[in-house]
């Protein structure tokens, strides 16, 4: 071992000045070669991931033009039913009967269907650059929306169980193929008289209606941030949220400008 170092030293001195700076030199080229090596590297995944974000955020958009549709095709049908079937429950409680037509409204009370948007896209962002990649605005919008969608969803269950007003299995009603290609095509026959007096039914009627309009407004809230999240994405995109496949959808332009100025209305309120 002493040997060695003996040999290393006697080698050292003999090594000139020029030498040594001919390594040093050597050695700023390969440390400077090493640190371009990573800039470039850490530049192209930059790149990817801007690319990659930018086809994610204009796909996020179409998703969420078609989840706006979508949510305003349900929640429109139900306002136009509510009224009536609110009509016919208030009738009932003061001991009128309906007409036909309120109590045909009423089959619609106890239905709650699935809401279910496509999600394919914002699963794709979340399992790739994530949420935080998109614009505070955008991200405010994402957290918005989704949280509206899974309250609806997770509280479907609870409006789901409730007892059935009108059951094909009750005598005083009568289901029948109507023969018409419209609708069901089902047509529903009430022994008025017999449901008018029947003060139970009553009160399961106003029940079940009051409970599908607090369900109205889950489906208000949501279709008000489905517009969020369109609008703030159309606008960072230097597009229109109400674009060629919701004209499809929504084909009158006073709703689409409707649900436009409620989405705008939503930003405003969510960024105080």
């Amino acid at each position: 071992m002493i040997a060695l170092i003996r040999r290393l030293r006697t080698s050292a001195r003999e090594v000139r000045p020029s030498d040594w700076l001919l390594v040093a030199i050597e050695g700023v080229i390969v440390f400077i070669s090493i640190f371009a090596a990573f800039q470039l590297s850490e530049y192209a995944e930059d790149r990817r991931d801007a690319a990659r974000l930018g086809r994610i955020e204009a796909q996020l958009l179409e998703e969420a033009r078609t989840a706006m549709g979508l949510v305003w095709q349900r929640t429109s049908q139900r306002d136009e039913e509510l009224p009536l079937a609110r009509s016919a429950a208030r009738d009932l409680a003061e001991g009128r009967c309906p007409d036909d037509a309120a109590f045909q409204s009423l089959w619609a009370v106890q239905l709650y269907e699935m809401i279910d948007p496509p999600s394919g896209v914002y699963d794709e962002l979340v399992n790739s650059v994530g949420v935080s990649a998109l614009s505070a605005d955008a991200r405010l919008a994402v957290d918005f929306y989704r949280n509206s969608l899974n309250y609806a969803k997770g509280q479907l269950p609870n409006f789901r169980s409730q007892e059935d007003l009108l059951r094909p299995e009750d005598p005083r009603l009568t289901v029948r193929d109507s023969g018409s290609d419209k609708g069901s095509g089902l047509e529903m026959i009430f022994d008025r008289e017999s449901y008018c007096a029947d003060r139970e039914f009553a009160d399961v009627v106003n029940f079940a209606v009051r409970n599908q309009a607090v369900f109205q407004r889950y489906r208000n809230d949501l279709l008000d941030d489905a517009a969020f999240l369109c609008v703030v994405l159309a606008e960072e995109q230097g597009r229109k949220c109400t674009g060629e496949w919701v004209e499809q959808l929504i084909p009158d332009a006073t709703t689409r400008a409707e649900l436009e100025r409620r989405g705008r209305a939503r930003w405003d309120e969510a960024d105080l």
